[in-house]
């Protein structure tokens, strides 16, 4: 999956670039052209992501590049196309959080949205307490 989507982690997609919602959006109605060539695997990640034509395709592109990468990657057993599937999706599940983390949210306290520098302050203070909390529960 990362190898595909061009990262390093799944929970590093900070500098991810998914396709836009018009790319997407033409691709579903039939006026655009599909995931292919440098956008074989580039996710979309915007409103209803996973009921999008593009990332099903994407999906599936990802399955066939996974099937043909067992050898190498000293995976034995058959695992099944359901089963790839259902792991896929919950990898670009993650990547979506990952992606989403550092993008600017509304700030309530103030009626405004936050400026990039606080949300990825907000983002690393989040990393770092969740860093602790885990650390101290693998402990008891």
């Amino acid at each position: 999956f990362c190898k595909a989507t061009g990262s390093t982690l799944v929970n590093a997609f900070q500098n991810y670039h998914p396709i836009e919602k018009t790319i997407a959006d033409e691709f579903a109605i039939g006026t655009g052209s599909g995931p292919e060539g440098d956008s074989e695997y580039r996710l979309y990640f915007g409103d209803e992501w996973r009921k999008a034509k593009w990332n099903r395709i994407v999906v599936r592109n990802m399955i066939s590049f996974i099937g043909s990468q067992k050898e190498q990657a000293h995976i034995s057993g058959d695992l099944s196309s359901e089963v790839i599937e259902a792991c896929v999706w919950d990898l670009v599940a993650q990547a979506r959080s990952s992606w989403r983390a550092r993008l600017p949210r509304p700030h309530v306290a103030e009626s405004r949205w936050e400026t990039p520098v606080e949300a990825c302050t907000r983002a690393e203070e989040y990393e770092s307490r969740r860093e602790m909390e885990l650390r101290l529960n693998s402990r008891k």
